[in-house]
């Protein structure tokens, strides 16, 4: 049985930051986060490098999604199929570690994001379409 659904991204917002707010002169993180009827991504740039942290929320549900964080150079060592990466959901914050995560990978577009996700009994997530100001750009 196949279930469609859609997520609507309300606005991307664009956020530079002090990376330590009491430091005299602080490096700058520019911050960037897809806001959406959901948690989706969020993307903080550092001077060194940058992290991409994935969170995702599918709904009201009570499945555990871990928050987690890749640098950029992690993402450009993953291999690619297609401009297709399969990153594993791995919870970045130690603290939470130990929780049995229902959430195994997501799969990464290099051009277009989020086009799946797979689950640990099996179910998986996929991008039909991708559509931006009425056209629709990705089909799958």
């Amino acid at each position: 049985m196949q279930n469609l659904d859609t997520i609507g991204v309300e606005r991307v917002a664009k956020y530079l930051n002090p990376e330590d707010p009491l430091s005299l002169r602080p490096i700058r993180v520019q911050s960037l986060f897809v806001i959406a009827d959901r948690d989706l991504l969020e993307i903080d740039a550092y001077e060194h490098d940058s992290d991409v942290r994935f969170r995702i929320r599918l709904g009201e549900d009570d499945l555990l999604y871990p928050s987690t964080a890749y640098t950029v150079s992690e993402l450009d060592a993953m291999e690619a199929v297609n401009d297709i990466i399969k990153i594993p959901a791995i919870q970045s914050y130690d603290n939470l570690k130990g929780l049995p995560f229902d959430l195994r990978y997501f799969v990464w577009h290099k051009k277009y994001g989020y086009v799946g996700l797979g689950f640990e009994d099996g179910f998986s997530w996929k991008l039909t379409s991708f559509v931006r100001r009425g056209e629709e750009i990705y089909v799958r």
